[in-house]
């Protein structure tokens, strides 16, 4: 007769077969399923369950986070062509490094052309509505020119930085 009952045996199957269980755990599990065929029955049948997908997992897992990166990287740019007009502009020195060092993240070699592509013209678009909208006329182009380069350069700052860490910390493949 085996030290341990059925229902114990039961409860101890799954910690055995994840390798958690400690050893006098598993000796009773293994005196238990050689006597018993239901127990036994059970361990094999449970045993031969397939593998997570980890891959697929993983790709699910990323495209989650890009996605959640791609709209944080819109309200980071959006915030910040926003605080031009206010008293926080200088907020964006802090900004659009972070906004860089997102899109790093999201678009990794493109993020080079495509962040200062993008807030250069989000900058110009919104300077010159706000212009059209106050003035009826083209007011100073040669601000939103300089704002929608200096927010550029910023957001290149930080992508440089995130490029540069992502270098150091990469893995060395041996």
């Amino acid at each position: 007769m085996s030290r341990i009952s059925c229902e114990i045996c039961k409860d101890l199957i799954p910690l055995v077969q994840d390798g958690v269980a400690s050893r006098q755990s598993c000796d009773a599990v293994y005196e238990h399923i050689e006597q018993c065929h239901e127990c036994a029955q059970l361990f094999h049948a449970s045993n031969t369950n397939e593998e997570v997908d980890e891959t697929r997992i993983l790709k699910k897992t990323r495209k989650l986070i890009n996605s959640v990166l791609t709209v944080m990287l819109f309200v980071f740019i959006v915030t910040g062509v926003f605080l031009t007009d206010g008293m926080n502009v200088m907020m964006n020195t802090v900004i659009m490094p972070v906004t860089g060092t997102i899109s790093y993240i999201v678009f990794r070699r493109s993020a080079f052309w495509r962040t200062p592509v993008i807030i250069a013209v989000f900058t110009a678009l919104y300077h010159l509505l706000s212009v059209l909208q106050q003035n009826g006329g083209y007011g100073d182009i040669g601000g939103v020119v300089i704002f929608a380069l200096l927010y550029s350069l910023f957001a290149l700052c930080g992508i440089v930085i995130a490029a540069l860490l992502h270098y150091a910390f990469r893995k060395e493949h041996l």
